[in-house]
């Protein structure tokens, strides 16, 4: 109660301010104030432990509202076995089946033509102002006859570049545009379909609703403000979740997907078998399969380097390509089927020491799905 009645309770800078206002007060009269509590004043909720509890469920749930999304959004998962790859399935097309990043299907391509004759990766090393670094100079011999469409597209850009940390660095827009060529002929055949709009609404959303929650927190002053803060965040961490689906397979993609997998686990394990009986065949083997082993999870630089490893002890020189040469004078104390598989690892660690393969070194110490363009020489899913 506040007495004048004209009156005023206010809180400020902390405090409780009672003000009033009456007409001149004349010499000798009496004045007298009167101020009793409760009187109610806007005051600053702060937040309890409960409140915060109450706000990481909100955010607990959102996000696994939007996991929940995703998994049901994920598209079918048969069980598949297989010993090749689909037939009617190459490497481009399996790299976006996949949902490998786009790198991985230029760098894929290229070992394949390395293998076959239509490019020689050759490496070698440039001195720089604070030493030397690992290049991977390209050299094409096209063979119209024997490439795809994808293959020739890939040739005639390589044919513009010495080195392939040249090619990476100045084709970012022309690999974009050819990958998203493979994607649209995925959808045509039916192997997968395009939710890029509900990702889009998705992603929208989530940031709506996060900028939501701070807007609440900067102009509220209630318990309410910290419930609207924790559920836009838990709406936009689920959101951000579900928006992952952007592309998923149908039954016919996920045939053809899972089947690949299985091949690739396969031809993996048969590797590692054959280090035990026949390094130098292994060797052969993975130098065969690596345009596609380079779209498995778990090969790297260092799963290819424990078959040189198991050379060593080798007698038997294996046969490979004339694709991969080094132009880096071998060790003296490398032995002869070392020395013949030694420039495989070489053109691979200077893919991955390059800007093409920066992310590829990541994947080469254990990240499998995490890699980008040069992921490809890296082996990242």
């Amino acid at each position: 109660m506040l007495r004048p009645d004209a009156g005023t309770v206010r809180r400020e800078a902390g405090r409780i301010v009672a003000s009033f206002h009456r007409d001149r007060v004349e010499e000798g009269d009496d004045l007298s104030v009167e101020v009793s509590f409760p009187k109610q004043a806007a005051g600053e909720h702060l937040p309890t432990t409960a409140d915060f509890l109450l706000g990481l469920f909100l955010v607990v749930v959102g996000g696994a509202a939007g996991g929940v999304a995703a998994w049901r959004w994920r598209g079918p998962r048969p069980e598949r076995t297989a010993r090749r790859p689909p037939p009617d399935l190459d490497r481009p097309m399996a790299v976006a089946l996949l949902g490998n990043r786009d790198g991985q299907a230029f760098l894929a391509t290229l070992f394949d033509l390395a293998r076959r004759g239509h490019v020689t990766l050759r490496h070698d090393r440039e001195d720089q102002a604070f030493g030397t670094t690992d290049v991977v100079r390209l050299e094409t011999h096209p063979a119209p006859n024997d490439l795809s469409d994808f293959e020739r597209r890939l040739v005639d850009t390589l044919g513009e570049y010495e080195t392939l940390d040249d090619f990476w660095s100045d084709t970012r827009s022309f690999r974009s545009d050819v990958m998203s060529d493979v994607r649209g002929v995925l959808f045509e055949r039916g192997w997968m379909e395009n939710h890029t709009v509900r990702s889009g609404l998705l992603l929208g959303g989530a940031l709506v609703a996060l900028l939501g929650g701070f807007a609440a927190v900067v102009t509220g002053d209630s318990a309410l403000r910290f419930y609207l803060l924790f559920g836009g965040m838990g709406v936009s961490l689920g959101g951000f979740i579900a928006a992952v689906r952007q592309y998923t397979w149908t039954e016919d993609g996920a045939r053809r997907a899972m089947a690949l997998r299985a091949y690739l686990d396969h031809e993996k394990s048969e590797i590692e078998r054959l280090r035990e009986t026949s390094p130098a065949r292994a060797a052969e083997r993975l130098v065969d399969a690596l345009p596609w082993l380079l779209l498995h999870d778990e090969v790297s630089r260092a799963w290819i380097e424990e078959t040189k490893e198991a050379l060593d002890a080798a007698d038997e020189v294996p046969e490979l390509p004339d694709g991969f040469v080094s132009l880096v004078e071998t060790e003296e104390s490398a032995r002869a089927p070392v020395a013949a598989f030694l420039p495989v690892v070489t053109v691979m660690g200077a893919v991955e020491s390059s800007s093409a393969g920066a992310v590829g070194a990541a994947g080469a110490s254990g990240a499998a799905g995490a890699a980008g363009g040069g992921a490809g020489a890296a082996g990242a899913a």
